[in-house]
């Protein structure tokens, strides 16, 4: 039997090849006869980088830029050996993972780092360019992006903003010069990989949905949702151009609504995108089962991520698909109803979160050993 374990991040735990790899462990262990193949995917969130050069090849390239709380970080893009495509990941620089849990607050942080690394791979040689902005800290609407790539923003008394523009600086801007602004050669093909979706603003925008799990709380995440929209009427305005409710507009806090905005990137599925790169339906055509997941089953899965798009892909073949989950959010089952044959979440014992992270590759070997049996005696079809 071959086995495709293709695993997305366990946010906070493991990246996505160890979760895998520890999957496979408990699999091998009861199905010492079967093909356990690990691949990395990802939607554009942390990991992205390293899931695509362990299938494409490439190198990495050096740069600094500053964090999401304005320090100077070494941080860089990648290069893929077909000599054109650079990748730029977002979470590398302004991820959620670089900040401690208890100290995520995204009304202070900022996109510039973010810019700074564009900025860098648009001088480089690149005839195309991908960003991937999943897994971001920020939700300034990619007004530090912008000012990292020479927007100028100023205030009521027509003073210049100084950089780095966080989310609470947006209620004083004033006014938008995006005079300045670089620009892509017109040879570069530039995308964004939008992790999910929503639109800027809304009930299903940045703020209201993913603001607090960035650390927005209470009044802050109407307030941030208010100041993004009145952002986005200068920045609107200046441009000639409405992006704000673009599908996957609300990626990254709007960094992708800036992209789109500042520099005519198109925006797309980044799921898609990435298993395009990593040439994923190879992998899926030889194998006898898929298994995929992530550390949350939830509705941003059914949003489009990265174990969503992988189910579908075999499902199209015909090749049944387990999904796991850190955890499961309640519906959850039955939203992903057709979509896959089996659901199982990781942790099936009462468990302290702190303990579940901590334990996390012994918690996935021993789910391996779970889905194997289930597989050895035939509880599911294989």
């Amino acid at each position: 039997m071959n086995i495709l374990v293709a695993l997305d991040s366990f946010k906070d735990c493991l990246a996505s090849r160890p979760a895998g790899e520890a999957l496979a462990r408990g699999l091998r262990a009861v199905l010492s006869d079967a093909c356990c193949r690990v691949v990395a995917v990802a939607d554009g969130g942390e990991g992205t980088i390293d899931a695509i050069l362990a299938r494409t090849g490439g190198r990495r390239v050096p740069c600094m830029a500053h964090d999401p709380v304005g320090r100077l970080v070494q941080s860089g893009f990648a290069r893929l050996d077909d000599g054109r495509t650079v990748i730029v990941e977002l979470a590398e620089v302004v991820g959620l993972q670089g900040l401690p849990a208890g100290s995520r607050d995204a009304w202070l942080t900022s996109s510039y780092g973010a810019g700074e690394l564009l900025r860098a791979a648009l001088g480089s040689e690149a005839e195309r360019i991908v960003l991937t902005v999943g897994g971001s800290a920020v939700n300034d609407g990619g007004a530090g992006l912008l000012q990292a790539l020479g927007a100028r923003f100023v205030d009521s008394a027509g003073r210049t903003l100084t950089a780095p523009l966080r989310a609470c600086d947006l209620n004083r801007v004033a006014d938008v010069d995006l005079g300045r602004l670089a620009t892509r050669r017109r040879h570069i093909e530039l995308e964004v990989a939008c992790d999910v979706t929503n639109p800027l603003c809304g009930v299903r925008g940045a703020s209201q949905v993913f603001g607090p799990q960035k650390g927005l709380s209470g009044t802050r995440v109407a307030e941030a949702d208010r100041a993004i929209s009145r952002l986005y009427d200068h920045l609107e305005a200046s441009a000639g151009l409405c992006v704000r409710t673009q599908p996957g507009a609300g990626a990254a806090g709007g960094t992708a609504a800036a992209v789109a905005l500042g520099l005519g990137a198109a925006l797309r599925p980044g799921a898609e995108l990435v298993l395009d790169l990593i040439s994923f339906d190879a992998l899926v055509e030889t194998a006898d089962l898929v298994i995929t997941g992530e550390g949350r089953l939830d509705q941003q899965t059914l949003d489009g991520k990265a174990p969503l798009i992988v189910a579908r892909r075999a499902k199209r073949l015909g090749i049944p698909v387990i999904a796991i989950g850190g955890s499961l959010a309640p519906g959850v089952e039955a939203a992903l109803e057709g979509e896959v044959d089996a659901l199982e979440p990781v942790v099936t014992r009462p468990q302290s979160l702190a303990a579940a992270l901590a334990e996390g590759e012994d918690n996935l070997e021993r789910c391996g050993r779970r889905l194997a049996g289930w597989i050895r005696f035939g509880r599911i079809s294989a």
